[in-house]
């Protein structure tokens, strides 16, 4: 068996490969969320900073595309902004008895009709900007 033919043969088994990507692209919009209320709120780095008795550099840090932080620091960050997360659990393998893995995962994208596609070096939310 050829290596194409092996990681094929592994990504086929792995039927929790799609609900990691789900989880993953929803870890990302809470955080575009959360740095999207606080400019909407028009509060700097530096004052959701003192807030959260942390350094200018943790928040940026915190904002950063592909920051992993803790949950007590999501938490203590949506407080810094008067935000309210709000979680929900469900079992995905009661979900997907039936029903193909494929169909678990979903994205919507809004392009204007004008049919211009936002700048790749942003984010879909527009929050964060690649370095």
């Amino acid at each position: 068996m050829d290596i194409i033919a092996a990681l094929e043969a592994e990504l086929a088994e792995d039927r929790y490969g799609p609900l990691r990507e789900h989880l993953a692209v929803n870890d990302d919009h809470l955080l575009e969320q959360l740095v999207k209320m606080r400019k909407s709120k028009h509060l700097t780095q530096d004052e959701v900073a003192a807030r959260m008795h942390r350094s200018k550099t943790a928040v940026s840090n915190f904002e950063r595309l592909g920051s992993d932080p803790h949950l007590s620091t999501i938490r203590r960050y949506a407080a810094a902004i008067g935000g309210r997360i709000v979680t929900r659990l469900d079992d995905f393998d009661s979900e997907v008895l039936d029903t193909e893995v494929d169909a678990i995962v979903s994205v919507s994208i809004k392009v204007p009709k004008s049919g211009n596609l936002p700048e790749t070096r942003q984010s879909p939310a527009g929050v964060w900007e690649t370095v």
